[in-house]
């Protein structure tokens, strides 16, 4: 097997002891042109954390499993197509493996907090560790802008709010009230809705509200964009944890903080020597083309592009929010990555026996399922056409084309010494402007901070997921866009995005949206959807067709238990 080179690394690699009367080398399962001992089991184990003193006791059935798997891995691997896909999986996992070595070497791995260091932590950062005082409420709101109307027909609105509020105390449902006439985007829930102290929120608003007995209903409260009912439903007092409820807790931050502090200052230390030069503020500029250079390492280049063709939705979404801090971050962490890389091969960890083991073992996996996957796709294609056929009648819904939406956007993010408030109201009247007859793409070129601002705003032929990026980040946004009729200007709103490290959404500016054109899903052919069928043909029966295969290849490789082999492994 290729993996008989690998043998002398297997005790560094995994820690697996050594058998008395070496039966390391007893042979377990022989196929063609192959054979597979215990030693090579044992690597095999270990690269999947499951060899040494810790692993748990396996039945002589689990083990002929794995002698198959790894079998079949050695048959697959050698007929895999050397081509560049296959090659860029390699090289990302060799890549990925020194990175992981590098940082063993470093002791990175090793870096550890005390209980007093944790302790400390926390002393440091109780406000970390305490459960701020919340309410739950309902509102209504009903809109009327304070700079867009006179006083006295603001007094109109009002009064109408204040006629709700006396059928609410007269004994009629909030939540039925507010699902009918209020017009914030949470009305469909009835308007509930909880706050945390301190979360940024119109002073007018929270003061009233913060001084409600429970359940009692507020008067109406007057907002510079229209007036609030309120009902306080709970209070929950603030809870802070002791130390010793979220030592864990406490621990794990502690030593997060620490290991960034100490990649931090070994990217700084050795920006020099790899000519590390940031381009970040590329980010911040919505005119940036894809080919824009976010940093350069030596003759390495990142661009705009790059980055986002790298990044999953929620990150996606926040550059297209200016939403940039985390994406500074994530930059620093891949220059920092493409770093370690360079340092474990001028250091020589990449010919380590241990790391030479675990690539090569992963390599071989790699290939194996490459070639796997290829036959599996060979496969469907040889599928009876009338079985594929009757397949696509069962699901025809399935196979409709997308839905695809044009509109023009801007996306007006809150100026530095202003409210979102203020900014809300910049945008309604950017609306007012468009709906008296003002150029949209003029105003977006002047206004809008979002990659579209360069073409008036326009995307064209958008498919609901291309959406998710841009404007329907969170369900109110999604509402609002699924309500427009073509040619048909949204009111302005406030959007958010979705923080995965905070576990918060946080504002994303203010959105006007013009939905321009849309063609409606259809129905297609079966001629037209045949990838696609083949496609979901091969993950509705992946997993019977991949057993038959590898069976098959068992089978034609003459793939054999040596029965006295596992006899004697069970012995020593």
């Amino acid at each position: 097997m290729a993996l008989a080179g690998l043998v002398v690394a297997a005790g560094v690699a995994g820690g697996c002891p050594g058998r008395p009367g070496g039966s390391d080398e007893t042979v377990l399962a022989t196929y063609a042109s192959g054979e597979v001992t215990r030693r090579e089991l044992n690597l095999y184990l270990t690269s999947r954390g499951e060899a040494g003193d810790s692993a748990p006791k396996r039945s002589r059935g689990w083990q002929e499993v794995a002698l198959r798997s790894l079998a079949l891995e050695e048959l697959a691997a050698r007929e895999a197509p050397t081509d560049p896909e296959l090659i860029a999986q390699l090289e990302e996992t060799t890549r990925s493996l020194l990175e992981e070595a590098m940082r063993r070497e470093l002791g990175w791995a090793e870096l550890t907090v005390t209980v007093d260091e944790a302790r400390q932590f926390y002393d440091e950062n109780r406000s970390r560790f305490v459960e701020p005082e919340k309410i739950r409420l309902q509102h209504i709101f009903l809109r009327a802008e304070a700079d867009g109307l006179t006083a006295e027909e603001r007094e109109v609105v009002r009064v109408r709010l204040d006629a709700l509020r006396q059928r609410i105390v007269g004994g009629e449902d909030f939540e039925s009230v507010a699902r009918r006439y209020s017009e914030s985007a949470d009305a469909a829930r009835g308007g509930w809705m909880v706050l945390k102290k301190g979360a940024p929120a119109v002073r007018s608003f929270t003061e009233v509200v913060w001084g409600l007995e429970e359940n009692e209903v507020s008067p109406p409260i007057d907002t510079p964009s229209g007036f609030h009912l309120a009902r306080l439903a709970t209070w929950f007092a603030p809870i802070e944890r002791p130390f010793e409820e979220v030592e864990e807790r406490a621990t794990a931050e502690a030593l997060e903080i620490a290991l960034r502090r100490v990649e931090r200052e070994y990217l700084e230390a050795k920006a020099v020597e790899h000519e590390f030069q940031r381009n970040y503020e590329e980010l911040a500029d919505m005119s940036a083309e894809s080919e824009s250079v976010l940093y350069a390492l030596g003759s390495q280049t990142l661009t705009l592009g790059e980055l986002l063709d790298s990044l999953p939705l929620v990150y996606r979404q926040h550059f297209h929010a200016g939403h940039l801090s985390d994406l500074v971050r994530i930059l620093d962490e891949h220059a920092l990555s493409r770093i370690l890389v360079l340092e474990a091969r001028a250091l020589g960890v990449d010919e380590h026996q241990d790391v030479v083991a675990r690539i090569e073992r992963d390599a071989q996996s790699i290939r194996a399922q490459y070639r796997i996957d290829r036959l599996l796709a060979e496969r469907v294609a040889d599928v009876p056409e009338e079985e594929l056929r009757e397949f696509f009648r069962r699901g025809r819904r399935r196979f409709a084309s997308p839905r695809l939406r044009s509109l023009s956007l801007m996306r007006l993010p809150r100026s530095p010494n202003g409210s979102l408030w203020t900014t809300l109201r910049r945008g309604e009247r950017l609306v007012q402007e468009i709906r008296a007859g003002a150029d949209f793409a003029e105003l977006a070129r002047r206004e809008s901070r979002h990659p579209s601002a360069r073409s008036g705003g326009r995307l064209v032929d958008q498919t609901d997921e291309d959406l998710r990026e841009h404007v329907q980040a969170w369900a109110p946004s999604r509402q609002i866009l699924e309500a427009l009729e073509p040619g048909e200007v949204s009111r302005a709103f406030v959007g958010e995005i979705h923080d995965p490290r905070t576990q918060r959404f946080e504002p994303a500016g203010v959105y006007v949206i013009r939905l321009d054109d849309e063609t409606p899903a259809r129905q297609v052919t079966f001629e037209e959807a045949r990838e696609q069928v083949e496609a979901a043909y091969l993950r509705r029966h992946d997993s019977r067709m991949r057993a038959e295969l590898k069976r098959e290849m068992l089978s034609e490789a003459g793939f054999r238990l040596s029965e006295a082999g596992l006899e004697r492994a069970a012995r020593s």
